[in-house]
């Protein structure tokens, strides 16, 4: 993944920090709650993303998580679908 030609580097990134999509290297998400659960804080890591592994092994791996299970894997989902919806509507 690679930033888009037109993108600007975000005023909050260093001179020497990688972005993409809006993205900074190293930028911290606050902890977030859920219907399914809290989410801890997170540090977004690019590096993450120059070698990922396949969508199959991500959704194997989801769907053999003992905390999430089926039904609260099909919620996530079912928001994430609908949130597309509206996104291209």
């Amino acid at each position: 993944m690679r930033s888009a030609p037109e993108e600007r580097r975000p005023p909050e990134a260093a001179r020497e920090a990688r972005y993409v999509l809006g993205i900074v290297d190293g930028e911290r998400l606050p902890a977030l709650n859920t219907p399914a659960g809290a989410l801890p804080e997170t540090t977004l890591e690019l590096d993450r993303l120059d070698d990922p592994p396949s969508w199959t092994a991500r959704a194997c791996a989801l769907r053999d998580d003992p905390e999430l299970g089926p039904l609260r894997l099909a919620f996530l989902e079912a928001l994430v679908r609908i949130a597309d919806w509206r996104a291209s509507a």
